[in-house]
Formats: structure tokens, C-alpha cells, sequence
């Protein structure tokens, strides 16, 4: 009998703008074995649509709900980019009593000057 490796941590990955699923999902490979990995794509009408919060509020509760079903003792948020960074705002609304360990902000907004290379 093979026994799974135990779940160290668990990740959300949050699609960009216009992302597609599958293309999120790419970025689990980012992430060491061990890690319960989940994604969510974020929509041009989740960004930018009146009803686009009420999306994201129940992407946000999608992923917080298998974080704790994991019951991984680390969880952190991937991120992608100014859709990546709306839903991480609705995911830290809906975490409690969870927190999180880290973000990786990839590809993410700041204002011009902030950061160069």
C-alpha cells in the first residue's frame, strides 16, 4: 500500500484578469510535493462588471472552504496581477478563523517607481 505524502501546506493560486483556468493551473508546478494546491481564474466581468464582486465573493469562498478542508498547517495565497490581487481582497473578507503564512505577489500592480529592477 502507497501512503500519500501528508499535506505541509496549501496554496491558492489567483488567476489575473482574463485569466483562463488552465492557464492558472500551470503554476502549481511552482510549488514543492506536499502542497495541496487550488486555483481560481478571475474574469474580465468578475474585474470589472457590477455583478463581477459577487463572482469573486464566491470564488473566494470556494477556495477558503477546501484551504480548511486541507487542514494544512500553512496556507498561502499565489497571486497574479490586479485580478489576483481583487480576489485575495475577498478571500482575507471570508478567512476567518484561518490566516495566512505568505503571499507571492507575481506580476502585481504598484505604483509607477515603486520598484525597478
Amino acid at each position: 500500500i502507497m501512503q500519500r505524502e501528508p499535506v505541509r501546506r496549501a496554496v491558492m493560486l489567483l488567476g489575473w484578469s482574463g485569466s483562463k483556468l488552465r492557464h492558472v493551473r500551470k503554476h502549481e508546478a511552482c510549488w514543492p510535493s506536499g502542497t495541496a494546491v487550488f486555483a481560481e481564474n478571475v474574469t474580465i466581468e468578475d474585474t470589472f462588471a457590477r455583478s463581477g464582486r459577487q463572482a469573486l465573493r464566491e470564488k473566494a469562498r470556494r477556495l477558503v472552504a477546501e484551504a480548511k478542508a486541507t487542514k494544512a498547517p500553512r496556507l498561502y495565497a499565489h497571486i497574479f496581477s490586479n485580478g489576483g490581487s481583487m480576489l485575495l481582497l475577498e478571500v482575507l473578507s471570508e478567512l476567518e478563523p484561518l490566516r495566512l503564512d505568505g503571499v507571492v505577489y507575481d506580476s502585481a500592480p504598484s505604483a509607477e517607481g515603486t520598484i525597478r529592477p
